[in-house]
């Protein structure tokens, strides 16, 4: 149970079904719709079958604000949620027989922006990631009482001014102008006979990464850019291969400056 009681409240929630049946293979379209106060809409519509349990249409989240959510999970995290804001939309398709579950998302588009975040482990991280874009995005997941299969692929990631600052037991800060992925791929079984877990991108850039000390100029580590092609990870495996990796004008220093102290202790 929660410490401090919860409350958010739903207005203008409109909903609609037509033809509600229950007989086996009995479609009933459907349509959700709910206005948080706290910011953000949620939207889902389709059509839905209760015999087996199945269900195909579209997901909308508008302008959610994340702090609320932070609010009701907060005494099961160690992280302070400042602020935040998600958009997502997706085309979904769910099924659930006896004990096997499949979910499929198509198509899927997700924007994070203005996010911001503090840790309370001994690192103390403050992360500020102004805005985060994920496009293209397809999921394939299925379950059973024996295992469980993700696989996830064709998403175009672009990430802007990721900073990341350490106040704790370390003092270090970490900045990227620009993060982006093309073409990935992620397979995903906890089959007990055949586990797998193999991570594929085609390309992955990063622009202007800078590590050093916080508020200390200039970094120890400079990368004005750097770019990975065709990477195959296999965690299972143990197994890294990259097919080409280049950067230019790299920059670093620090233990090779005696007026250079490194990252603070």
């Amino acid at each position: 149970s929660l410490k401090k009681p919860y409350q958010k409240e739903f207005e203008h929630i409109n909903l609609s079904l037509q033809n509600f049946i229950t007989v086996p293979d009995g479609i009933t379209p459907y349509d959700l719709t709910l206005n948080l106060n706290s910011g953000g809409k949620i939207r889902l519509q389709g059509d839905l079958t209760l015999t087996p349990l199945t269900s195909e249409g579209a997901i909308t989240i508008d302008a959610l604000e994340l702090r609320p959510l932070w609010e009701y999970v907060q005494q099961d995290v160690d992280f302070t949620l400042k602020k935040g804001q998600l958009s997502f939309r997706t085309h979904y398709r769910f099924a659930q027989q006896q004990e096997q579950q499949s979910l499929y998302l198509l198509k899927s588009q997700l924007q994070l922006s203005n996010f911001q975040l503090r840790t309370h482990d001994a690192e103390k991280l403050d992360i500020s990631l102004p805005a985060l874009s994920i496009k293209g995005l397809s999921l394939d997941y299925q379950a059973d009482t024996q295992q469980q299969s993700i696989l996830l692929q064709n998403p175009m990631l672009n990430l802007d001014k990721l900073a990341i600052t350490a106040t704790g037991n370390v003092h270090y800060a970490i900045s990227i102008n620009n993060l982006a992925l093309a073409k990935t791929r992620f397979e995903m079984s906890d089959d007990p006979k055949k586990p797998y877990n193999q991570l594929k991108l085609e390309t992955f850039t990063i622009s202007q990464l800078r590590i050093g000390e916080a508020g200390k100029n200039p970094a120890l580590i400079h990368i004005p850019n750097t770019s990975l092609h065709e990477t195959y990870l296999d965690i299972n495996k143990n197994q890294l291969q990259i097919a080409s990796l280049k950067s230019d004008s790299a920059n670093i220093m620090g233990w090779l400056d005696k007026n250079y102290h490194g990252l603070a202790g």
